[in-house]
């Protein structure tokens, strides 16, 4: 996930299994939403790397 979506084209250009979802880490329903579809597309995280930069809206 991430605000760059040029940059994740090209990162799932490269990868044989990759979504692409955006997320303003600002925002807790943004948050929310995004981590409902990706569960409901791929199954509970096993793993999260927080790299944004910033001070996100919500602590997992």
């Amino acid at each position: 996930m991430d605000l760059n979506t040029n940059g994740l084209a090209e990162i799932a250009a490269q990868a044989d299994r990759i979504e692409i979802r955006t997320c303003d880490l600002t925002d807790s329903s943004a948050i929310h939403s995004m981590v409902d579809a990706a569960t409901a597309a791929q199954g509970p995280a096993t793993v999260l790397v927080n790299n944004a930069r910033g001070r996100p809206a919500y602590s997992l």
